[in-house]
């Protein structure tokens, strides 16, 4: 922020992080399940008392820059966005997804750096809408 990026990060309470964590989790047992055939239930009290409710967690961080606000209004109406599900690592507690956007100016040339967005959570459009605000 001190140099001027746009920068929102999103907080959420215990109880919506363990929401998103799992459907997250019962998705990857689903796929799981399929690729091996079988067919046990979900365990959901596998991540009771993971989310002390008296901690706050971030689940979104979105970078846009400085020159963004005015450029803007000149930028093609079409534009397009990538995500890139990504793997948990020691870094970073949860998989979840990372969203880029690119748009075209007045030239046709790919304007780049519009938006990148890192979220717990998979793609869909509720975090497509929650990052292009």
């Amino acid at each position: 922020r001190e140099t001027g990026w746009h920068c929102e990060i999103i907080i959420e309470g215990a109880e919506t992080m363990r929401k998103i964590i799992l459907e997250q989790a019962e998705q990857q047992h689903k796929n799981d399940q399929k690729e091996k055939g079988t067919k046990e239930p979900f365990d959901a009290s596998i991540f009771e008392g993971t989310f002390p409710p008296d901690k706050k967690y971030v689940t979104q961080v979105s970078l846009a820059p400085p020159w963004i606000e005015a450029a803007y209004p000149e930028l093609s109406p079409v534009s397009m966005s990538d995500f890139a599900h990504c793997e948990q690592t020691k870094d970073s507690m949860f998989p979840g997804c990372m969203a880029s956007r690119i748009m075209q100016d007045a030239n046709m040339s790919v304007v780049d750096d519009v938006l990148h967005t890192r979220f717990c959570g998979p793609a869909g459009m509720d975090s497509i809408e929650r990052g292009y605000k």
